[in-house]
Formats: structure tokens, sequence, C-alpha cells
């Protein structure tokens, strides 16, 4: 299957608790399949800080060899749904949780709190030079509005654009075109390969 099922599909003009939309399965192996040669021989060990009930891992899982997941989310409830697919993931605020030292940060964080995990994310993303993180954001987020101005200005990301709309709440694509921005970067903007 192609895209991750929602469980519990958002109710017509409501938005779900959190800014929790589970991201498609496609949309993970868009960058996954561009990104493969960066991955480390041996496996690599991907970090989702605000992982739900964890569609990004699970997508690894099933396609990255010898990879390694862990997920941290903040509501009881997608932890269990994620303990429950077998994988790894803590309770807490991903934001507060310090990341360790995996290869990948990857993620979709909710909306409402794009910017601080963009900030930590480059940020977590230089101090080592194997470390890449990527966050699926809206194509917006390119906008130099209230702090992403400042963003950018420190820490450039590069840009992969993804090649159709992704389906977020069980009714339809999205309105919104979609890409992961990805640190440490130089600015490059690419579309995806469908």
């Amino acid at each position: 299957m192609d895209d991750f099922q929602l469980t519990n599909p958002v109710p017509v003009g409501g938005r779900e608790s959190r800014d929790h939309y589970p991201t498609p399965r496609w949309a993970t192996l868009a960058l996954l399949r561009h990104s493969g040669r960066w991955f480390p021989p041996g496996g690599a060990m991907f970090l989702d800080p605000a992982c739900g009930e964890g569609s990004i891992l699970q997508t690894i899982m099933d396609e990255v060899p010898y990879a390694s997941t862990r997920g941290i989310e903040l509501d009881e409830g997608r932890v269990k749904d994620a303990e429950a697919r077998r994988l790894e993931v803590v309770q807490g605020d991903g934001l507060d949780i310090e990341w360790g030292s995996p290869d990948w940060i990857i993620g979709n964080p909710p909306y409402s709190l794009a910017l601080e995990f963009a900030f930590k994310a480059a940020e977590w993303a230089k101090e080592e030079p194997h470390r890449t993180a990527a966050l699926l954001l809206r194509l917006s987020f390119l906008e130099p509005a209230s702090g992403r101005a400042v963003l950018f200005q420190r820490h450039r990301p590069d840009v992969f654009i993804l090649p159709r709309r992704p389906l977020f709440d069980g009714r339809g694509t999205d309105n919104i075109t979609s890409a992961w921005f990805c640190w440490p970067g130089t600015g490059y903007l690419d579309w995806l390969p469908p």
C-alpha cells in the first residue's frame, strides 16, 4: 500500500489534536530514495522527534537496510499505537528531550511548532559532520516571516519539493505543497522525482 492509512480520520472542518497528520508512505520514500547514498554503510540510526504513531519510522524500517529507529511522541495514545507496531518510542516533548547522536533526524513536526523544531534540527545537524536533519514542512515555510528569516540566515536548508501534494487528513490531497527541508544545506532547491 502506497499511503499510510489513518486510523481516525479528521472530521471535515476540524483540526487534529496537536497538528497530528501522519505522513504518507510515498512522501517518506521519495526522500529516502533520493537520500539513500547518504546512509552510512552497515546501517543508519534515525530519530523522529514528533513521531505520532510512527508512520515515518515504519517506512524506514521497511525500506532502509540495517536501519534502526527511535521516536519521541507527546501523546500517550499515539505512543501506544507506535509500540503496537513494535517501534521504539518514548513519551515526551521532542523539543525538550535531548536527541542524542543518531545519523538522521527525520520527521513531520506539528506545523504550529515547525519553527522551533527547525531551529533545533538545524542546530543539531551542524554539531557533527555526519548528521542530517530532514523535516517535512509546507513549501510556504520558505517565506521569511517572523523567526524564519533568522533561521535561514543562520542555517540554510536544502529543500526537496514533493512531486504531488500529500494526503494528510483521510479526505483527499492537502491543498498545500510540501517539501523536505534538510540541514546542513546550501540553499539548494529541487523537485523529487514522481
